[in-house]
Order: C-alpha cells, then structure tokens, then sequence
C-alpha cells in the first residue's frame, strides 16, 4: 500500500515522502500489526513462578519416583513378614495306573488319593515377631528418607531457581551496559569526527561495545542453562519453553537475634528426617540379632490333614470308598542341637551390621553439626557482602559519574572512562549475586535444620502455602 502511494507522487515529491505527517500513522500501524504475532507468542508461555516449581519437581522428579517405589517394596515386605503367623493350607492329588500287577494276579488298577492340610508355626524363637519389627522400623526408615531426599528436591528446586533468576538480572544489567557502550560509541564518533578526540579513543570504545556484546550473550547461555536445569528437575523435557517470574527479595534489616548455632542444632537433631531414618535402621539391625538368635531355641509346630484314597481293585464303588477319609493332627517340637555354629555366625554378622548402622548414625549427627555451623556463617558473610554490594555500587556510580564529565571536558583519558564503566558495572554484578545469594542462604538454614516450611515460607503469599509443602513431604 505504501508503495502505490509513493508510486503515485511526482518525482519533485518523493524525497519527503517519508516525513509526510499522514504516512507516520500508517507506518507505525503496519509495524504493530507485524508486531502482534510475536507479542500473543511471548503471552503464551505463562510464568514459572518459583512455588510451581518446587511443586512440579516433587510430583514429577524422577528420583523421588525411584524412591517411592522402594517404599512400596518396604510396605510389601511388612505385609510379607505379617503372613507368617497365617497357617498354611494345601491340596494334594494323585493318580497311579498300574500295569501288571504281580500282587493282583497280573491284572492292571487305577488309585486315585487326595489330601487336604495344614499347618501353624505355634512358636519359633520369635523369629517371626523379629522379622516383622524389623520390616516396620525398615519400613519407617524409608518413609524418613524419602521425607528427607524431597526436602533436598525443594532445596535443590529453589537453589537451580535463583541461579536462573540471578542470570535473568544479569542480563538485564548487561543490556544497560550495552546501550549505555553504544551511546558511548556515538558520542565518541561525533568528538573524533570534530577533531576533539584521536581515532585511538574511537577503536577502543568499539572493542569496548564488541565486549559488551559479549557479555550478553554469555549471560543468556547461562540463563538457557539454567532453565534446562530447572526443566530437568521438574521432570520436563528441553524442548519446553519456561519464563521465569523472579521472586520478591525479603528486605532483611540485620541477622537475626536467636542465630545459635546450640538451638539450631538441637532443632535439626529432632527434626531431621534422615537422622531419624538413620535410628530406626539401628532399631530394625537390633530385631535382626534377635531373628538370628531364634536359631538356638526351639521351635514346636501344628499340623492337621485329611485324605481320601480310591482303589479300583476295591468292590465299593468311586464315591464311597472315596468318602471313607481319614484324618490326622499332630504337634511338632525341634531342639536344635548341632547346626555348625550357622546361628552363631548369622547372629555375629547381625550385631556387626548394626554396629555399622550406629557408626553410620554418629558420622551423620556430627555432619548434621557441620551443617548447620556452615549455614549460619554463610549467612552471616552473605549478609555483609550485600551490605559491601551496596556501598560499592553507590561508590562505582558516583566515580563513572566523575569520570564521565572529566573525559567530556577532556581532563581524563577513554582508559580511565572504561575502568570507572567497567567496576560500576561489575558493582551491580556483586549487588545482585550477593542479594541473591543471601536469600539461598536464608533457604540454606531453613535446610540444616530439616524444616521444610521454613525454606518455602519467604517465597509463599500465606503461611498455609508454606504449610502445605510441608503437609505434602510429611
């Protein structure tokens, strides 16, 4: 349409065509219609926000689906262990055609026989109450470290998550940067082209621009990194498209007053769900000793059958010599006496198990410790480094600022311009990290110390939503 315009005025006329106020409308109609497409795209791919993250990833991970299944596994053999004190119960059938039969005058005859038992394990040196404490206590134990390996999924979901936030603020700090090195750019051209600066300054302040470039795109690769990280976690492929929605940054005035590390440890050695598993594991090897020892005790069984037999030698027919059954109970005692030392040595093995299991549960209360002392002084240096983030960034904008008017006025040099550039620039870099990295170490506490609603709690709108991550992992 444009064009039949044009085509339409005379020659005299086609250089200012482009400034005809009536064109200007229509332009910049055509462009926001081309733009509409790609706008309702970008519209299209909703909001990863950071709850329905930590959301995804504890339905979806693949992980705690593993896990899950061996929880399963736990609870099938509990029940396995419980049908130990079911009786048993069997039917039997036979049937024999014999051919020749010296005894029966060389004539052949068919037997048919059928029994029906059972039998109960009376007592067995409490091997079957053994094997069931033990299958429950290992049963509990699962069920803890499941509880535990998800809190590590939120934590890990939260950790991966502010990274890509972190990125997605460095990005925009780096396309600042940009615009503010190519407007450099174009006030240097227009200083060399007037005489006032050296085609030196003009170079440099090129490379400078490619730099920034640079930085850019190395700030998205990391960002699209970061979001195929997140993709994985939640148990989406890389072919799916996220936007990340950053979450609001809590303003912390000071370290808070009960940072101890005596209450904080005493919290996680009570709340921590793989310690808890850790001593249900020593309960579950002490039942297994027991199990072990019902090997030198005696065990007394009952037994009851009852079986039918049809001979067709016999003058009753089928159905009558099949009805004459007969019947029998019994009761059986074993005493171990020699089993080449196997109780022995089964039992020898049992408590070298659970000796292993207690070193295990000693090795990790100490870890739980180191924990936590590692959370609460990262938070402490993760405090003070937003507080130097903070100042270095008022200081670095107030030397750009300086030096900006210096090398207008030609007092300083384009070096001493891009140092100023390049520190206040790496100052907002530090700002943002060191705020982010604070909020991961409020996270990181929370973490130590087993509390899952504690880590959810600053990213949540109420305290139910943080309640129910909590419901939902228990």
């Amino acid at each position: 349409m444009i064009t039949v315009l044009h085509n339409q005025r005379p020659s005299s006329q086609r250089q200012s065509y482009f400034i005809n106020p009536v064109a200007i409308p229509v332009i910049a109609f055509v462009f926001s219609c081309l733009a509409l497409p790609q706008a309702s795209q970008a519209e299209a791919i909703p909001p990863l926000t950071l709850t329905r993250a930590v959301e995804l990833a504890l339905q979806n991970n693949a992980d705690l689906k593993t896990l899950q299944q061996r929880f399963e596994s736990a609870e099938t053999t509990v029940r396995e262990k419980k049908a130990g004190y079911y009786p048993t119960l069997e039917n039997s059938a036979k049937g024999t055609h014999l051919y020749n039969d010296a005894g029966s005058d060389g004539t052949s005859y068919d037997t048919v026989t059928a029994a029906l038992s059972t039998s109960v394990n009376l007592f067995n040196g409490f091997s079957d109450q053994a094997a069931v404490n033990s299958s429950n206590f290992s049963l509990l134990a699962e069920k803890n470290n499941l509880s535990r390996v998800q809190q590590s999924t939120v934590y890990q979901t939260i950790s991966t998550f502010i990274g890509a936030v972190t990125n997605q603020e460095l990005i925009t700090v780096s396309e600042a940067n940009l615009q503010e090195n190519r407007r450099q750019l174009a006030r240097i051209e227009a200083f060399y082209k007037a005489g006032k600066r050296p085609v030196s300054d003009f170079y440099q302040q090129q490379a400078e621009t490619s730099q920034a470039e640079l930085t850019l795109l190395s700030n998205e690769r990391d960002l699209e990194n970061s979001k195929l990280e997140i993709l994985q976690i939640i148990g989406l492929t890389a072919t799916d498209r996220i936007q990340i929605a950053a979450p609001e940054i809590p303003a912390i005035a000071s370290l808070p007053a009960d940072l101890s590390i005596h209450k904080m440890l005493a919290n996680a050695l009570i709340a921590r769900t793989d310690l808890q598993a850790q001593e249900l594991r020593i309960k579950a090897a002490g039942e297994e000793i027991v199990r072990a020892h019902a090997g030198l005790l005696p065990k007394i069984s009952l037994s009851a059958a009852i079986n039918s037999t049809f001979n067709s030698k016999g003058t009753d027919d089928f159905s009558s010599q099949f009805n004459d059954q007969g019947a029998s109970i019994g009761v059986a005692i074993t005493i171990p006496l020699f089993d080449r030392w196997k109780t022995h040595y089964e039992e020898t093995q049992a408590q070298i198990n659970r000796n292993k299991e207690q070193i295990a549960h000693e090795k990790l209360a100490r870890q739980v410790g180191v924990e936590v002392e590692k959370a609460i002084q990262s938070l402490r240096i993760a405090t003070k480094q937003v507080e130097v983030a903070e100042s270095q960034v008022q200081y670095a904008q107030q030397a750009l600022a300086a030096s900006e008017e210096r090398y207008n006025v030609g007092v300083a040099t384009l070096v001493d311009l891009s140092a100023a550039r390049k520190r206040a620039v790496q100052a907002r870099y530090e700002r943002i990290k060191a705020l982010y990295d604070r909020l991961l170490q409020q996270v990181a506490i929370a973490y130590a110390q087993g509390d899952t609603a504690g880590m959810m709690a600053m990213f949540t709108s109420n305290g139910a939503d943080a309640q129910y991550f909590y419901t939902y992992i228990q």
